[in-house]
């Protein structure tokens, strides 16, 4: 079935992600969902610039918070501290931490590691799933 010679996704990754779209149109509904437009980690749908800096960082995010119809979130995207190379996790580890997520009485803050930059779609992936806390 798949177009590919290799598998893209190991079985149980691909069970979470029919997971993922199971929960999706239960809580939003089928329909709301073929309505939206599919947000792909490609130049056409990011106006942001290749880069490993915080403006990129900030840009990123800013473009994801328009896909997302969350301008109006007034929040704070900040670096966390760079950890030694040898002493960093692997290259698409998932039990690490790439991102937070913080809320308190002010407004809310999320957190990347700067090392994720070099991995656009890593970042992108993990700063959406900031944003959708």
């Amino acid at each position: 079935m798949w177009p590919f010679r290799a598998e893209l996704a190991d079985a149980d990754r691909r069970v979470w992600v029919d997971d993922q779209f199971r929960w999706a149109a239960e809580t939003w509904g089928l329909p709301a969902l073929k309505a939206r437009r599919l947000i792909r980690p490609i130049r056409q749908d990011f106006t942001a610039t290749r880069g490993e800096d915080h403006d990129t960082a900030l840009a990123v995010m800013n473009d994801l918070r328009r896909h997302l119809g969350l301008m109006h979130v007034d929040l704070v995207l900040e670096p966390q501290p760079v950890i030694p190379e040898g002493l960093h996790r692997g290259y698409g580890a998932l039990s690490d931490v790439a991102g937070t997520y913080w809320h308190d009485d002010d407004q809310p803050l999320i957190t990347y590691d700067p090392l994720l930059l070099r991995h656009p779609v890593s970042y992108i992936a993990t700063m959406a799933h900031e944003l959708m806390h």
